[in-house]
């Protein structure tokens, strides 16, 4: 994940936040702050929220750790790094706490969660990651990496990039068909982190991944 570690923001998570000024339907000026991995998201995000431009945009720091955060971590002998953020430290203490043993997410799941704007830490595992994906990746992109974990549960391996799966097709497939039918939609959008490492097979949405093979 060094990719990540030296990125533009020259810290360990991938984003940082936007204040991105435009207008609103009324047309007047409206301020906007937005977490997102690029200047070119942020607008985006700035969009769906109902304003439009043109668009002044700024970025703004991440926040240091806080003090309550630092003193978990000495409780329970987590090292802080050295310009370790308020969001690196929460994902490290998440990964200990919450996700005990998350192991590492592969390079390619790394790269696609980027791709698509996801925001997270390079502290993050797996699990942590898959977590973050489906909190924040759009319909489209949320159905191609259920359809995706509907696969590899069929087929055995671990999370990587989806686009480059031989079964691609398939997973564009369903979320063309998730587009289309938002009762398909709902019964996707009502899917856990849990539900991505084993699909319910009894759920709408496997049903309608398994009719696209």
């Amino acid at each position: 994940m060094e990719n990540v570690k030296n990125g533009p923001f020259g810290r360990f998570c991938n984003y940082c936040f936007y204040w991105v000024e435009g207008k609103d339907g009324e047309g007047k000026r409206k301020l906007k702050k937005v977490r997102a991995v690029s200047q070119e998201f942020a607008i985006m995000e700035a969009e769906a929220a109902g304003l439009f431009g043109p668009f002044d945009v700024r970025c703004e720091a991440l926040e240091p750790p806080t003090d309550r955060q630092l003193a978990l971590a000495e409780k329970i002998n987590l090292k802080v790094p050295e310009g370790c953020t308020k969001d690196d430290l929460g994902t490290m203490l998440s990964r200990c706490m919450d996700f005990d043993g998350d192991r590492e997410p592969d390079p390619g799941l790394l790269h696609y969660a980027q791709d698509c704007g996801v925001c997270f830490s390079s502290f993050t595992g797996e699990k942590g990651l898959l977590q973050s994906m489906i909190a924040q990746l759009c319909a489209r992109d949320r159905a191609v990496l259920f359809a995706y974990a509907v696969h590899i549960s069929r087929a055995g391996g671990c999370f990587k990039d989806p686009r480059k799966d031989p079964e691609a097709s398939v997973f564009r497939r369903f979320a063309d068909m998730v587009e289309a039918d938002p009762a398909l939609w709902k019964s996707l959008e009502g899917r856990d982190l849990n539900d991505y490492q084993s699909p319910n097979t009894r759920s709408k949405a496997y049903k309608a991944v398994m009719s696209c093979f």
